[in-house]
């Protein structure tokens, strides 16, 4: 009898620390490596990160595959099939504060959900955002960023966008003005702003196209559409090297997993060294 209850024992101790595990991956922290330069010289190549999730509130699972450890169950291919239509919803635990201009902020790609990204967020909900000669203005007045920043040249005119349109003359460097949409705002849609706003609409769980000219949701013809969450636009600090929101637009907040807190490792992958100074080194 004396041993049935230790293992009992023992096993509740193993299932409790599991679901601690659990917890503090879902809504503490987790961790992430960085393989690019589009975030130096504030993040480099070879960084491994710390996102802390307590202040925005960690994302709430919408699928068994979402849940650490549980997760492994979806090796099964039977259960693999039926989590392909399987949405239990998008919620998030209460945040501690909201996102605030400049955070820099992790967040799933809106193109490719299983891809993290790291940007910095520069636009909030209701603001305007146009980038001028590669200088950011958010309701038309001039926004400062660190020092680690690496900010274009002047004259440097920018490549030309692939998005959201060629025929509007945007660059990289020069850009906008996009208005950010907050939960309840409608916008009026046209063939070059749906380009904008596309994978947000989408995310949100409708379809946006465009043919004959008219754009449609969901197969009915639309001039705008009402947002049902807040989103966010954010840009790479290496500004001449980084996919963001310029090319992919705005990002929704269903899509942020939390905020890049500190480099708790970091290795230079073509010096094959340990950048000890940058361990420990709290991200601005």
């Amino acid at each position: 009898m004396k041993k049935v209850i230790a293992f009992v024992k023992s096993l509740l101790r193993v299932l409790f620390f599991l679901l601690l595990v659990v917890f503090i991956r879902m809504f503490v922290f987790e961790v992430c490596y960085i393989p690019s330069n589009s975030m130096e010289d504030t993040i480099m190549a070879g960084d491994r990160l710390v996102i802390g999730k307590l202040r925005y509130g960690g994302l709430l699972p919408r699928r068994i595959a979402d849940v650490p450890l549980i997760n492994i169950l979806t090796l099964s291919k039977y259960l693999r099939e039926n989590e392909r239509c399987r949405d239990w919803g998008y919620g998030r635990a209460p945040a501690l504060i909201s996102i605030k201009r400049g955070d820099v902020i992790v967040f799933n790609y809106p193109k490719e959900a299983h891809v993290r990204m790291v940007k910095r967020c520069v636009a909030l909900p209701g603001d305007t955002i146009r980038i001028e000669k590669g200088l950011v203005f958010i309701n038309r007045r001039r926004i400062e960023f660190p020092a680690t920043v690496i900010l274009p040249e002047p004259q440097d005119k920018g490549n030309m966008m692939d998005f959201p349109c060629k025929s509007l003359g945007w660059t990289s460097n020069d850009y906008g003005p996009v208005a950010v949409p907050s939960k309840g705002m409608t916008i009026t849609l046209d063939s070059t702003s749906l380009e904008l706003y596309r994978n947000m609409i989408r995310i949100e769980g409708h379809e946006a196209f465009i043919w004959e000219s008219e754009i449609y949701i969901d197969g009915v013809k639309a001039t705008g559409y009402t947002f049902k969450t807040d989103g966010y636009f954010a840009l790479g600090d290496n500004r001449g090297n980084s996919l963001d929101s310029r090319y992919w637009g705005i990002i929704s907040e269903r899509l942020i997993i939390g905020k890049a807190a500190l480099v708790y490792f970091s290795r230079d992958a073509t010096m094959k060294k340990v950048r000890w100074k940058r361990i420990g080194k709290v991200l601005e």
